[in-house]
């Protein structure tokens, strides 16, 4: 466990059971931590909001980084409890396997998952997760950053290719993103596994604030033309029909793909989210 992380959580855990705050000796002397060390892991967590002090007392509170945290975990769990039964029905439509992910940092991560049933289909995991750059789901949240935040991602982030499609390429990226943002449904096409294909499609909430994304994953090779444009219309009216239920308001005027279920068998394999 690497120290200084683990000294930051105890920081934080301590200064919670403590409503009117703790001096920085009183941190130091609980925590054991010397005095050297406790400083700089104080002003970090304070430039990052996760603790206040108070002019007058010195003593340092819990702030609200850690309420925007707590409330971000709240909705993730509200997104999972409300949408499983539109993952359901996206499973029943189109019989690959499908998920919810939520953005987590630079990262989307699976929060709720359905298998497929039917032969050689990926297997989705809760808590996998994969860089925005990557993955289907992660594109979608990248394209709905302002242009200085891709930017910025860009610029800093490792573009590692996962596989010989990995997209690593910026300029590349960005007419990815821009065709989202356009409407396009966000695809990886073997970007993170060899062999296997993601489409995800963008949940909003009453703001228009994209908060998750459903996504299927399914074998390249049983993603033909004609798969392919049924599950593109069950992603967009599960994910639609979603965000309605949120609050959002979605175009009155357009017409809900009509689509089949699909008869399964299972086995395991990998996600390419």
């Amino acid at each position: 466990m690497v120290k200084s992380a683990e000294r930051a959580i105890r920081i934080l855990e301590t200064v919670a059971q403590f409503s009117a705050g703790l001096t920085h000796s009183e941190i130091a002397q609980t925590l054991r931590i010397p005095s050297g060390s406790l400083t700089p892991l104080l002003t970090t967590l304070s430039q990052l909001g996760y603790l206040s002090v108070q002019s007058a007392t010195k003593r340092y509170t819990l702030s609200t980084g850690v309420l925007s945290l707590s409330r971000r975990y709240q909705e993730s769990l509200d997104i999972v409890r409300t949408g499983e039964p539109f993952l359901v029905r996206l499973v029943e439509m189109t019989g690959e396997a499908s998920a919810i992910t939520i953005e987590n940092g630079n990262r989307s991560t699976v929060v709720a998952k359905v298998n497929s049933r039917l032969p050689l289909s990926p297997s989705l995991n809760l808590g996998d997760s994969a860089p925005l750059y990557a993955g289907a789901s992660g594109r979608v949240y990248l394209a709905f950053r302002t242009p200085e935040e891709i930017d910025r991602y860009l610029s800093t982030v490792q573009l590692k290719p996962f596989t010989a499609k990995t997209p690593t390429d910026p300029d590349l990226i960005r007419k990815e993103l821009a065709a989202i943002r356009a409407g396009a449904l966000s695809c990886s096409r073997e970007h993170i596994f060899e062999g296997v294909t993601a489409i995800a499609a963008p949940v909003r909430d009453f703001r228009g604030k994209v908060v998750a994304t459903f996504i299927i994953s399914a074998p390249t090779s049983r993603l033909g033309p004609e798969k392919e444009k049924l599950v593109k219309k069950a992603l967009r009216s599960v994910s639609e029909d979603f965000s309605e239920m949120l609050g959002y308001s979605c175009d009155p005027g357009r017409v809900r793909p009509q689509t089949s279920k699909v008869e399964s068998v299972n086995a395991p394999g990998r996600s390419g989210h």
